[in-house]
């Protein structure tokens, strides 16, 4: 009965991490859409972009005045600290950028912001078992319910702007609602994963 039921778990796990992964990229890229423009990882990509696809040394001012005209709509103007988004980084970064450059820049930043929700809880478990640090049952339900009640808001940005584009309709997220579901989330995970 335990191996049909582990095995029904992983058959659940498989459907439901390629949904989630799609929905955070859909999401990421929808908002991408909406809100164009840059943020630290526009000159990064721009660098690749025109390496890769218009064959220019990424370190060219001409990449710069890209990247400026997309962060601002006109070069930038350093009197007022306007950043010049040079591309500093060194040239083997691109190992990991270039495949970015390759991508229109809504869909690259949609799947890095997916990379990213995704690295920060993979490096707490990672960083954990490097220290062998084993919680005790306490922790690990304030841990597990901390996770289940950020998943869950995460959730619920992503059902919220699925629903309101597909639907045509405007939502409307609450921080009290938000609170309110993170402390039920907590609440109920360590009471639970206590008694």
């Amino acid at each position: 009965m335990r191996t049909l039921l582990i095995s029904w778990q992983k058959k659940l796990l498989l459907i439901l991490i390629p949904v989630i992964l799609f929905a955070l990229v859909f999401v990421s890229y929808r908002l991408a859409i909406e809100n164009p423009g840059g943020n630290d990882f526009l000159a990064r990509w721009t660098g690749a972009h025109y390496w890769l696809v218009e064959k220019v040394n990424p370190y060219d001012e001409e990449v710069s005045l890209a990247a400026q005209v997309a962060f601002y709509g006109r070069a930038a103007d350093p009197t007022v600290g306007e950043s010049l988004a040079h591309f500093y980084y060194p040239l083997y970064s691109m190992l990991f950028f270039g495949p970015f450059g390759l991508l229109s820049y809504p869909l690259a930043r949609a799947i890095m912001t997916t990379l990213l929700v995704i690295a920060l809880p993979a490096l707490l478990w990672m960083g954990l078992r490097i220290a062998n640090w084993k919680p005790g049952v306490v922790m690990t339900a304030v841990l597990l319910s901390f996770s289940g009640g950020i998943i869950g808001i995460m959730l619920g940005f992503v059902m919220t702007r699925i629903i309101a584009a597909y639907a045509g309709w405007r939502t409307l997220v609450s921080w009290e609602a938000i609170l309110l579901a993170f402390c039920v989330s907590v609440g109920v995970g360590v009471l639970f994963g206590v008694y």
